[in-house]
C-alpha cells in the first residue's frame, strides 16, 4: 500500500544563480554552474516524502518529450510509484527557469506558455484504486489555477478520498495575476477547500486571496469551518489555525522557523508539505508535525543541489544541531 498519493504538476527546473560580484567595481565575477533537476510543486513534495522514507505514488501528466522523459526517470529512480503518471503526446512538459538572487529568493519563468501538460489529468479506474489504497492524499493547487481537465479530476479525487475517510492536504499554490484570483479558478478552489482536511499555503502570498479578510482572518475563517490551516510565513515560520485552537480560545499557534543561512528558497514550501505529512503519519501531534515541517524546509533552503530535501537521517541530525528562532507560542 502506498501511504501517500501526491497529485499535481511535474516539470523540470533549470536553476540559474545570479552572478556573484567579488569586488565593488563588479569587474570580478563568479558564475555558478546552472543545474537541471526535477521540479513542479507536487513532484517536489513527492520527492521530499520519498526521501523521508514515506512510500509515495504520483499522479499527473507529462508530455512525450525530453523534459517528460527526465521527469519520468527522476521519479522512478527515487522509488516513487508512477503508475498514474500519464504520458500524453498532445501536450508539452514545462521547463521552469528559476533565477536565484544573492538572498536566495527565486524568480520563475515557465516555457512553453501554451499546451502545458500539468493542466491535464484524466480520472480512471487505476487512479480511483490508488486513491482508495492510500493513507493520505496530497494535492497542489497549481493544476487548478488554469483551465484544463485537471481541475475537475482533482475535485473527483478529493471526493473519493473524503468518501473513504482518507485525510486530504491541499497546498494552495495559487498563481495570482495582479494579486487577483481568476473567478473560475476560485469556484474550483473553494470546492476543493471545503473537502480538505488540511489547508497549507503562504499566508501573505496565498491565504490573503481566498477570502474577504486579510490572510490571518481568512485562515481563522476556515478553521471556524472545521479545517486545519497551516500558514507559512518565510523566515517567521508557520502559524496553525485549527478547531483545537478555537476550543482553547487562542487564535493560532506560532511555530518559529529554524535559524539557518538561506542559500536557495526553491521548493521550500513543497519541502515543508512533505515534512508535515511525514510527521503526521509518524503519529506526531499537530504542533510537533509543524516543527518537523519547519525542519525539512530549513534544511532545504540551507542546501543546494538536485535533491536538497533531507533524508530522514539528515533531518534527524539537523533537528539535533539547529536551533529554532524561539519556542512556539499561542497568539491571541
Amino acid at each position: 500500500m502506498n501511504k501517500v498519493l501526491v497529485v499535481g504538476d511535474a516539470n523540470v527546473d533549470i536553476v540559474v544563480h545570479f552572478p556573484q560580484y567579488l569586488n565593488n567595481d563588479r569587474t570580478k565575477v563568479k558564475y555558478s554552474e546552472p543545474r537541471f533537476c526535477l521540479g513542479g510543486t507536487a513532484a517536489n513534495t513527492a520527492s521530499g516524502l520519498q526521501r523521508l522514507g514515506v512510500s509515495t505514488s504520483f499522479a499527473g501528466t507529462i508530455g512525450q518529450d525530453s523534459y517528460g522523459k527526465f521527469v519520468q526517470e527522476s521519479l522512478h529512480n527515487q522509488g516513487i510509484d508512477i503508475t498514474n503518471l500519464n504520458v500524453d503526446a498532445g501536450v508539452e512538459t514545462v521547463g521552469v527557469f528559476a533565477f536565484v538572487d544573492e538572498y536566495g529568493e527565486r524568480y520563475l519563468w515557465a516555457w512553453p506558455r501554451k499546451n502545458q501538460a500539468f493542466k491535464e489529468l484524466t480520472w480512471n479506474a487505476s487512479l480511483q484504486q490508488s486513491v482508495r489504497k492510500s493513507r493520505w492524499v496530497h494535492a497542489s493547487g497549481m493544476c487548478m489555477s488554469f483551465p484544463g481537465s485537471a481541475q475537475q479530476t482533482m475535485l473527483t479525487i478529493f471526493k473519493e478520498a473524503s468518501a473513504n475517510n482518507i485525510p486530504i492536504s491541499f497546498d494552495l499554490n495559487c498563481r495570482c495575476d495582479d494579486r487577483q484570483i481568476d473567478s473560475d479558478f476560485m469556484t474550483y478552489l473553494h470546492e476543493a477547500l471545503a473537502l480538505s482536511t488540511f489547508i497549507l499555503g503562504s499566508g501573505p502570498e496565498e491565504l490573503e486571496h481566498i477570502g474577504p479578510g486579510d490572510w490571518r482572518e481568512n485562515a481563522q475563517s476556515f478553521a471556524n469551518q472545521g479545517h486545519t490551516v497551516i500558514a507559512r510565513d518565510g523566515a517567521n515560520g508557520a502559524y496553525i489555525y485549527s478547531p483545537s485552537t478555537i476550543e482553547t480560545k487562542t487564535n493560532c499557534v506560532h511555530i518559529p522557523a529554524f535559524n539557518v543561512e538561506v542559500i536557495d528558497t526553491i521548493g521550500a514550501g513543497d519541502a515543508f508539505d512533505a515534512g508535515f505529512i511525514s510527521g503526521m503519519l509518524q503519529g506526531k501531534d499537530l504542533y510537533d508535525a509543524v516543527v518537523y515541517a519547519n525542519g525539512v524546509s530549513g534544511y532545504t533552503v540551507s542546501h543546494i543541489g538536485a535533491y536538497s530535501t533531507p533524508t530522514k537521517q539528515q533531518l534527524t541530525n539537523f533537528l539535533t544541531n539547529t536551533i529554532q528562532r524561539s519556542q512556539y507560542e499561542t497568539v491571541s
